[in-house]
């Protein structure tokens, strides 16, 4: 299965205003973008793409990065690409000498993103390298704030990097695992190797747990087998996870406590309602984000598997070769699309 989405409900890099693009990524370089407002195909490219083999998480390739003029994506050619937005002209190409395939971040005119050979700062007007930091243990690299980046070693470490230089501010001894962050700009919240869930205050670089087999009852110890599997979603002081059980779990952020758990996919928040997809169903499920308690569900024509992004009443959702748009309010499918010559949509992203 294609690694998941790379957004999380607290952490959205894409612009603020109405979505117009809907970006569809395929094995094989291929890219489709789509007006969000109807389906229509605005052009298609592909972009370099050279098959490779390495067991890891890295193997896929993250999400796009998508400004007023531009679209930013990686490759496992080496290369990380500029392309027009309005027609797919590609306007710069970034070698990174191996496999790019974090999403990339932006702040300030720097391009951040993630290789195989560490993280990568480059300038977003002429593709020129800013930095290097060379690592082969990243397992996520970006997220821009406070004068900084931030990047994950597997199972080592999180360490705070200056924006501008690349020179290591500070770094956390922990055991991050190879799933991206939830950030709010403040905190980072990730699953670690013990099958704990924890977060970390950048301002102080204080490390506490939030969800931990520690601090269960001796019962509770023995069933709990508990290990993220997806990026969590921090909404409305919930944190929503996928395990290894295929059970997305809510947890409150205050007490740590699980409130409930659902067999469902990774899920978009908004205004107290969780928004999973299913896939042994076709369709969009609603739940209660207090209780977990169904109360609706989108009939749609194929089944789910990718996260909803949400726009203004509008969720944009894939299935294995679909890509479809949902009106929330009426519950009904605004658009569809299928794309019955690709095997299926390796992932999409919205700006």
């Amino acid at each position: 299965m294609s690694k998941l989405h790379p957004y999380s409900q607290i952490f959205a890099h894409h612009p603020a205003v109405s979505p117009r693009v809907v970006i569809i990524r395929f094995d094989g370089g291929r890219l489709d973008v789509l007006d969000a407002r109807n389906g229509i195909t605005l052009w298609t490219t592909c972009i370099g793409h050279v098959k490779v083999r390495r067991r890891s998480k890295l193997e896929s390739i993250g999400g796009s990065l998508v400004t007023d003029d531009m679209i930013c994506a990686g490759s496992t050619d080496r290369g990380l690409y500029a392309l027009d937005i309005s027609t797919g002209e590609t306007l710069w190409r970034y070698d990174a000498r191996t496999p790019v395939v974090g999403t990339p971040y932006h702040a300030n005119g720097i391009v951040y993103v993630l290789a195989w050979n560490g993280g990568h700062a480059v300038d977003i007007r002429t593709g020129e390298k800013c930095w290097h930091w060379r690592s082969e243990d990243l397992e996520w690299f970006g997220f821009p704030a406070h004068g900084c980046v931030y990047g994950a070693e597997a199972g080592k470490r999180v360490v705070a990097l200056e924006a501008q230089s690349g020179e290591k501010i500070w770094e956390v001894s922990c055991y991050p695992n190879s799933w991206d962050p939830a950030f709010d700009g403040q905190v980072f919240y990730f699953g670690t190797l013990h099958k704990e869930v924890v977060k970390l205050d950048i301002r102080n670089q204080r490390l506490s747990v939030v969800l931990s087999p520690k601090e269960r009852s001796e019962n509770e110890k023995k069933d709990w087998n508990f290990t993220a599997t997806s990026q969590p979603v921090i909404a409305e002081d919930h944190l929503y996870i996928v395990a290894d059980d295929w059970q997305l779990y809510a947890c409150n952020l205050n007490d740590g406590m699980i409130r409930w758990k659902a067999a469902c996919g990774v899920p978009s928040v908004l205004n107290g309602v969780v928004y999973a997809p299913l896939q042994d169903e076709e369709g969009l499920l609603m739940l209660d984000s207090l209780t977990g308690q169904k109360i609706g569900f989108i009939v749609t024509d194929e089944s789910l598997f990718l996260p909803p992004s949400i726009w203004k009443g509008v969720a944009f959702v894939a299935g294995w070769n679909t890509l479809t748009a949902l009106d929330l309010d009426a519950r009904r499918v605004l658009w569809f699309r299928r794309y019955p010559e690709e095997p299926e949509i390796q992932l999409f992203d919205v700006g």
